[in-house]
């Protein structure tokens, strides 16, 4: 009885669990080939020149965000709502790539200029515009369309065939300090092989490229306009952090506080995974029952993980990083965090966002960026940018405050 139970679930949500299964593999391979390099970059370039690395990187997030300009979420959703309307998904499809690559082409005119105008050395240079390679992941790889179609085992075969090239090309090129732009090169470069195969098989396979009217360019940019600010409003917050401990206290904490926020990523796996792969079916049929059971599937796994990591962490530590007092104790607050994330995400992605309360959502981010710099004023003023746990029980304040707002704001409307 009950194995029929779950046979039946699995089969009326079958695409849901390949959707899932598929982004699980994506994830996981991401996490273990990371870690895998983690110690050998460390020991190779020196934590001080790993934490300028992720310094760089952070600054290209940044600017993907603007790359991105929201199509990571809008074009999923256009594209899931045209799945049966051939013609329109076509011009959909095509006007959201040609979009994107106007976007990318405009800047890079603009990143490449500052760095070379602004940036005093030729080592930093080199290091920022080959960081910069990292926004191939952002303008090329149609992760979107393939989640739109709920088909993502060729983004799964392409994350791990680059993944894995990616770690063998770490360690056959980055022997020395000298070595040092090959990190986020060789990582852009896969991303720019990924990205293109991507758009090929898509074209090949599912839809035909057409040439869109202006207006409807105009039209699925103009839908992603909100999501946009909401995602350059959240990197205020998410991504200042490493920008000021790099200015205000050493690249070496950056590397330090940059490893607490990967395995915080890790912890959030499930939320992303269940969150991402459910989005398609949410959108379409604005399923309430079953947004609360991805609420409550999301926050078991993270409880789960959280009490397991808490036992392992030192261990993992000791292997993969350079254990100190400030190390473990920075990660293991950065991990608590993962609880009000857990119920953070999918009530944003697949709440607000999928009953249309893009703007709700966006006042809600601009009332935690809003706070957060009124903290970080406050810290500068008061001299407290100089110790790394301000910036860590910052972190934990504000995803306390993002999952209460939009816990409240999905009451409101009624969403639970």
């Amino acid at each position: 009885m009950i194995l029929a139970k779950v046979k039946n679930i699995y089969l009326v949500n079958k695409k849901i669990f390949e959707s899932i299964s598929y982004l699980a593999i994506i994830q996981m391979v991401a996490m273990i080939l990371t870690f895998l390099t983690y110690p050998y970059l460390i020991k190779v370039l020196g934590l001080g020149l790993y934490g300028k690395i992720m310094l760089s990187q952070a600054v290209v997030s940044y600017v993907a965000i603007f790359v991105n300009f929201g199509f990571n979420i809008s074009a999923a959703k256009s594209a899931s709502e045209k799945i049966n309307k051939p013609e329109q998904l076509n011009e959909i499809c095509s006007a959201i790539i040609i979009a994107k690559t106007l976007i990318w082409l405009f800047i890079t005119f603009i990143y490449v200029i500052c760095i070379l105008q602004f940036v005093p050395d030729n080592k930093n240079k080199v290091l920022y515009l080959s960081a910069y390679t990292l926004t191939f992941n952002e303008f090329l790889v149609c992760q979107w369309f393939y989640q739109a179609i709920e088909e993502l085992k060729i983004i799964a075969t392409l994350s791990i065939i680059s993944k894995v090239t990616n770690v063998i090309l770490i360690f056959l090129l980055v022997k020395s300090p000298s070595n040092y732009y090959f990190v986020s090169l060789i990582t852009g470069g896969a991303y720019f092989f990924t990205g293109v195969y991507s758009i090929l098989h898509m074209f090949r396979h599912h839809i035909k490229f057409v040439v869109p009217s202006i207006s409807v360019i105009i039209n699925v940019t103009k839908d992603s306009f909100n999501l946009f600010l909401t995602s350059a409003i959240i990197a205020i917050k998410n991504k200042l952090d490493v920008i000021l401990i790099g200015a205000f206290i050493s690249s070496e904490m950056v590397a330090i506080y940059d490893f607490a926020q990967k395995i915080l990523n890790i912890l959030l796996l499930p939320i992303t995974i269940i969150s991402n792969a459910t989005f398609p079916r949410m959108n379409r049929e604005k399923n309430k029952i079953f947004l609360k059971k991805i609420i409550l599937v999301s926050f078991g796994l993270t409880f789960i993980y959280i009490t397991f990591s808490e036992l392992l962490l030192p261990y993992i530590m000791h292997y993969i990083f350079v254990v100190s007092h400030d190390s473990i104790n920075i990660t293991r607050l950065m991990i608590l965090s993962a609880i009000f994330l857990s119920l953070s995400f999918p009530l944003a992605q697949n709440g607000l966002i999928v009953f249309n309360y893009t703007k709700l959502h966006l006042l809600g981010m601009l009332s935690t960026t809003a706070l957060y710099i009124g903290i970080m004023a406050l810290g500068y003023k008061c001299s407290l940018l100089t110790d790394v746990y301000y910036f860590v029980y910052t972190s934990l304040i504000l995803f306390a405050y993002e999952a209460f707002y939009r816990y409240s704001f999905c009451k409101w409307k009624r969403i639970l």
